[in-house]
């Protein structure tokens, strides 16, 4: 993601075409701002990179767990199970669990 640290580059270079030197007073105060402006640059590009590979490499699963009666073993379910399914099975003893996934909107509370 270099997006930003281009636009910084353009104004710095911008600056110095148009008579900005690093020589003058203004200039030392836009080549301030412009390295202010790369230091920012640079880590809002980090944090949406970081935020861009947590998007890649997580899926987005809903996890929803039970606990067997029977055994007392926790029982992780998907939401595709949990929406799909009316029973899941107990791994350790093979006891029937009822899983089903609830619509309340219609439901008034009061």
């Amino acid at each position: 993601m270099e997006y930003f640290k281009n636009k910084v580059d353009y104004l710095r270079d911008y600056c110095k075409e148009n008579g900005f030197s690093d020589d003058t007073k203004e200039g030392k105060v836009f080549m301030a701002f412009a390295d202010v402006l790369d230091d920012m640059s640079e880590l809002l590009d980090g944090i949406l990179e970081q935020f861009g590979n947590d998007e890649e490499n997580e899926e987005a699963t809903y996890e929803y767990a039970f606990i067997c009666p029977e055994c007392g073993e926790e029982i992780e379910v998907s939401q595709e199970v949990f929406e799909e399914e009316e029973e899941i099975c107990c791994p350790k003893c093979g006891n029937m669990i009822p899983v089903c996934a609830t619509d309340f909107s219609d439901e008034d509370f009061e």
